[in-house]
């Protein structure tokens, strides 16, 4: 006992020995001449890292920053000029480290995105290096708290459950306790999400996996609260996508509309569109929820893609011009598989007119991971005349930062946490037409009378009302 004691008592010394004379270093500004002179020594970084990805139990990859997708701020390869694309690629590769020695952290413990104090390494090789000590982790807490949705009276939640599927052995769960671990997880993220539609990717067609999905969700919430719309699909291995929603806050109206109208496409089960009513206010909008070509396995999967918008765009142009839901506010929602400044999302800005929500509200964000790269693959668009309506728009990273040991496939968790690969976006909203036009008080100068509707200033032109942004609005 006492030889093992002076065995522990020796590795300290050691430790502390090599901790007190190592070199203080920041990172990337001590660097920038290059790694060679710091192999060998021990360094203490005196900024702070972000963990960017985890390799197995062996390292993890960090950054002094967290690392954005090429295709967030530069065009995607597909678009001709890829010069800023290959700059971000070369400066996220030139950021990166690599840190060994960590076989005794706990990976359920912590996510992507928390950050390393005080780090002390052994650089062995460039962008390469050994834990020396203890490792100081912050921000490692599962977050239970909404984002700030800014008071909306109705909440939208746009959310990928990574193939929920009844039928096993296929896509989803492969066992049934797979499944039922996923259905837990699933419907409790949902439920604690509280909104008041769900906009669902990757579901299972049919109605076996939605409306079991329903059913978990009444029973976490102990009422029969939420339904689901029946799209009328078959049965089938495939998935689609599906609205559960809260029936005393809302009710669907109108037909469901189909970009792609022949049952012998895919897309035709990825790409639907409904009306919406809110019950209080009796204000409507549609929403299209939209499921585009994956990017998995596939490096010329960009003109699929770029058919799905165009259809998308055709599904638009038609609902408005032939006033299908009586009301020109579309909400367009789902994973569409593109970064923010690839050419399908850059279409439907430029050509569509639509509007990129997800830019406007919360443009620095990111709903997904690959690697150690974080970008925006499930997005927001509108019409325009949505934009006022839209209290705020944010992810919730309850998934994607989370280690795999929290999927239902690898481990035991039933809590929200990693209910899919995918965050889920939520969309707050203020329909208009809601409360009476109260007179706000105007300097006696002013020609232009201003009115106040549920908190917010318009402008009132001869009995017509424009936003401050000169929309006109029915008054």
């Amino acid at each position: 006992m006492r030889q093992v004691q002076r065995l522990i008592l020796l590795a300290l010394l050691v430790i502390c020995d090599i901790t007190s004379n190592a070199i203080n270093v920041t990172f990337p500004t001590s660097f920038e001449g290059g790694w060679e002179s710091f192999i060998g020594q021990t360094v203490t970084f005196t900024n702070d890292f972000y963990i960017c990805d985890f390799s197995g139990t062996k390292a993890l990859y960090l950054s002094h920053r967290r690392l954005r997708a090429p295709e967030e701020n530069a065009l995607g390869l597909a678009q001709g000029d890829s010069t800023a694309y290959f700059a971000i690629q070369a400066a996220n590769q030139k950021d990166l480290i690599r840190l060994w020695g960590i076989s005794d952290l706990d990976l359920n413990a912590i996510r992507k995105g928390a950050r390393i104090t005080g780090l002390t390494a052994q650089v062995s090789e460039p962008q390469s290096m050994s834990l020396v000590g203890e490792l100081t982790i912050k921000d490692t807490i599962f977050p239970t708290q909404l984002p700030d949705m800014n008071n909306p009276r109705l909440l939208v939640c746009a959310t990928n459950v990574e193939h929920f599927w009844t039928t096993l052995g296929e896509m989803g769960a492969q066992t049934a306790e797979q499944l039922a671990r996923q259905t837990q997880k699933i419907a409790t993220g949902l439920v604690h999400i509280n909104a008041d539609i769900y906009a669902i990717c990757e579901l299972q067609e049919g109605t076996a996996a939605i409306s079991q999905l329903t059913n978990k969700m009444n029973a976490l919430a102990g009422d029969a609260r939420y339904a689901y719309v029946d799209n009328e699909f078959n049965e089938y291995n495939s998935d689609m996508v599906g609205f559960i929603y809260r029936q005393d806050k809302v009710e669907p109206y109108g037909k469901l509309y189909f970009p792609y109208y022949s049952y012998g496409s895919a897309y035709h089960y990825r790409m639907i569109i409904k009306g919406w009513r809110e019950k209080a206010t009796k204000q409507q909008f549609a929403i299209s929820l939209n499921h585009t070509k994956s990017k998995a396995g596939d490096g010329n999967s960009d003109p699929i893609r770029m058919e799905n918008v165009r259809r998308l765009h055709d599904a638009i142009r038609t609902i408005l011009n032939d006033n299908i839901y009586s009301d020109p506010d579309i909400l367009l929602v789902g994973d569409y598989n593109a970064y923010s400044q690839e050419q399908p999302n850059r279409y439907l800005v430029d050509s569509a007119q639509l509007v990129d929500q997800t830019l406007l509200f919360d443009s620095l964000n990111y709903s997904y991971a690959y690697g150690s790269e974080v970008g925006y693959l499930d997005r927001v668009f509108s019409t325009p005349s949505m934009t006022e309506q839209i209290t705020a728009i944010h992810p919730y990273h309850i998934n994607t930062d989370y280690h795999r040991n929290h999927e239902y496939k690898y481990g035991e968790d039933v809590s929200m946490c990693r209910y899919s690969d995918h965050d889920p976006i939520l969309i707050g909203l203020n329909l208009f037409g809601e409360t009476a036009i109260e007179t706000v008080d105007n300097n006696a100068h002013n020609e232009v009378r201003k009115v106040l509707r549920d908190g917010r200033i318009y402008i009132l032109i001869r009995d017509d009302i424009y936003t401050l942004y000169g929309t006109k609005l029915n008054p």
